[in-house]
C-alpha cells in the first residue's frame, strides 16, 4: 500500500506536468485511424428491415390468397351439391311427366325440345364455368336448373288441369 501512495503523491505533485504534455500527432493518427476503421453494419440493418418487410408482404399475400381460394372452393363444394339436388329433381320430375303423358304424346314431345333447349344452354354455361369458376356463370347455371324444374312443374300442372277437365266432361257424359 505505501508504493501506492508514493506513486499518488508523485502525481499529485507532478500533476502539471501531466496536464502540459499533448500528445504527438502520431498517437493521434493512431487514434483516428482505429475510429475511421471501425466497420459501418448499418447497411445489415437495413437489409434487415427490407427483408422483414418483404417476407410481411409475401405471407400477407398467401394468406389471402388462401383465404379466397377456400372460400372458392366452398362455394364450388355447394354449387356442385346444388347442381347434383337439381339434376335428381328434374330427373324425378321428368319422369313422372313421361308416366303422365307418354313418350310419343305430342305434348311430351314438345316438353322434350324446350327441354333439351335448356339443357344445351346449360352445357355452354357449364363449358365456360370449367374455364373460369365465375360466380355470375354459376348464378345462371342454378337458375337454369330452376327453369327447367319450372318448365316440368307447368307442364304437369297443365297436364293435370287436362285430366280434371276430362274427367269433368265424362262424369257430365255419364250423368
Amino acid at each position: 500500500m505505501k508504493g501506492n501512495d508514493h506513486l499518488e503523491q508523485f502525481v499529485i505533485k507532478n500533476r502539471q506536468e501531466f496536464d502540459s504534455d499533448v500528445p504527438s500527432e502520431q498517437v493521434w493518427n493512431k487514434i483516428s485511424g482505429k475510429i475511421l476503421k471501425k466497420k459501418d453494419y448499418s447497411w445489415i440493418w437495413k437489409a434487415a428491415a427490407v427483408l422483414f418487410f418483404g417476407l410481411s408482404t409475401y405471407l400477407m399475400i398467401d394468406r389471402n390468397q388462401q383465404g379466397n381460394i377456400s372460400t372458392a372452393s366452398t362455394e364450388v363444394t355447394e354449387f356442385i351439391n346444388a347442381e347434383t339436388y337439381y339434376n335428381s329433381m328434374i330427373k324425378v320430375r321428368k319422369q313422372e311427366l313421361e308416366l303422365y303423358l307418354g313418350e310419343g304424346s305430342p305434348f311430351y314431345t314438345e316438353f322434350s325440345a324446350d327441354v333439351a333447349e335448356l339443357d344445351s344452354i346449360y352445357a355452354q354455361l357449364k363449358s365456360e364455368f370449367d374455364l373460369n369458376n365465375d360466380d355470375i356463370v354459376m348464378e345462371a347455371m342454378i337458375k337454369n336448373l330452376q327453369l327447367r324444374i319450372e318448365v316440368i312443374d307447368r307442364q304437369m300442372q297443365i297436364i293435370q288441369k287436362v285430366q280434371k277437365l276430362n274427367n269433368n266432361k265424362n262424369e257430365d257424359h255419364v250423368a
